[in-house]
């Protein structure tokens, strides 16, 4: 019978230490990019006053924004486009994630916005977005970064062997 209890003891704390793990392990994950220090050419420096209009292009999309910062808040919009080269041959945009991400003077990422994930749309289209964001201290510029996949024929959720075709596309904050 004692037997019994301790191995039932060892099973619930190496649950507890399997979990314990686990939780560790997701905070690194999330912690994303922080730390990263940006090229000085992908910034794009924050002016302190008024609505300023731009526009961030790369070869997948193009990011058209308007965004307007106080001493510690930035309020950013704008509407996310897809190249042609994604809408023309693929029909599903299966998921799409935005981020803006927080430089300081040291070019230094010290923090993250999720703008979007989006998932599983039938078509592959403008995306508007609207956030209003309290700035990590120092915060001096911002960069955007992606990730995606879209898909034709088929489900295309698996890869080429469903039926269809898919293809995943991303940008860092260093590219």
């Amino acid at each position: 019978m004692e037997l019994k209890r301790l191995i039932s003891i060892f099973l619930l704390g190496s649950l507890y230490l399997l979990l314990l793990t686990a939780l560790v392990s997701c905070r690194s994950i999330f912690k994303g990019y922080n730390g990263l220090i940006v090229p000085a050419e992908n910034l794009i420096v924050l002016q302190n006053e008024g609505s300023i209009e731009g526009k961030w292009q790369t070869e997948d999309i193009s990011v058209n924004y308007l965004y307007s910062k106080n001493v510690d808040h930035l309020k950013i919009s704008g509407r996310i486009d897809f190249d042609d080269s994604l809408k023309y041959n693929f029909n599903r945009l299966n998921d799409f994630t935005l981020w803006v991400h927080f430089i300081n003077s040291d070019n230094t990422i010290v923090g993250n916005l999720l703008i979007s994930p989006f998932t599983s749309l039938d078509m592959i289209e403008e995306i508007s977005f609207e956030k209003n964001v309290e700035l990590p201290s120092d915060t001096q510029a911002i960069v955007f970064s992606y990730s995606g996949h879209v898909s034709e024929g088929g489900s295309g959720q698996y890869g080429p062997g469903d039926g269809g075709v898919s293809w995943s596309f991303w940008t860092t904050p260093q590219d």
